[in-house]
């Protein structure tokens, strides 16, 4: 049996009686491995390392969405948002390519050509 916290050791062994011993044996078992998690957690710093990641990842997704939000007002300002959609492509193989970036670009440029020229 696998399970990961004491609620689920509850809800699997119920309130049975003769079960009260296997429940408490488990228990046990759980809470020594959790402590021996916590001890090489703590000491190789995964959680550390996997909250500062998810920061990061949070603040490119914000800093991003600000880029692609925000219409481009130049040839320059959509190469800008398409070198940025291709560096997230970079980063990130194994995730669904980021078509919503790419439409706001094109927006963007349609939107460009669409103005008179200032020649």
């Amino acid at each position: 049996m696998a399970v990961f916290t004491f609620e689920e050791i509850d809800r699997r062994f119920g309130d049975v009686p003769e079960d009260t011993e296997a429940k408490m044996r488990a228990k046990a078992v759980l809470a020594e491995r959790q402590a021996a998690w916590d001890s090489l957690d703590e000491r190789l710093g995964y959680s550390r390392a996997k909250q500062a990641e998810e920061e990061a990842f949070s603040l490119r997704d914000g800093r991003l969405n600000d880029l692609f939000v925000k219409p481009a007002y130049s040839v320059a300002g959509v190469a800008a948002k398409l070198h940025a959609v291709l560096a997230m492509g970079d980063d990130s193989p194994g995730d669904e390519f980021p078509w919503p970036q790419i439409r706001a670009a094109m927006t963007d440029l349609l939107n460009l050509s669409s103005r008179p020229s200032s020649i």
